[in-house]
């Protein structure tokens, strides 16, 4: 019995194993990195980086200074302030001087039937106009190849 009991224990791992080696081999074949389809391009596609925020007047400063020192180029930043009761707005607007890509919209009144943080990506994804939208909380530091 115990024998019968390894047995297919032992087909099982067999046959898991033969189905990741075949979805890894599958995915190094057909899978590429955004990057690679732009290497010979001239131009690289935009990005907008969109960030919704919300009372975030201790971390958004933190998130845009990070921004300002990206190798790509071509990118533009989009802040939402969702009704802020604090300083988020006035600390992304002094940064427009020195970050000239960066746009700040005020976010309108939530539908009933949206919750917070969706309604205002929904709101950024109609005032963004590049190729990729990069959703980023407002709370997160960027690292300098993070478009790239």
């Amino acid at each position: 019995m115990i024998y019968i009991i390894l047995f297919w224990i032992l087909v099982f791992a067999l046959l898991f194993l033969i189905s990741t080696s075949v979805v890894l081999i599958r995915n190094r074949f057909e899978l590429s990195a955004i990057t690679s389809e732009f290497m010979d391009n001239e131009s690289e596609p935009k990005i907008s980086v969109c960030i919704p925020a919300r009372n975030e007047e201790n971390n958004i400063g933190t998130l845009l200074e990070s921004l300002i020192h990206q190798d790509y180029s071509n990118y533009d930043i989009h802040v939402l302030d969702d009704q802020s009761t604090d300083q988020t707005a006035e600390i992304v607007q002094s940064f427009m001087g020195d970050i000239p890509h960066l746009k700040l919209h005020y976010g309108s009144e939530k539908p009933l039937d949206w919750l917070e943080k969706p309604w205002a990506c929904h709101q950024l994804s109609k005032l963004a106009d590049g190729q990729y939208l990069l959703f980023l909380d407002a709370d997160t530091v960027a690292q300098s190849s993070l478009l790239s």
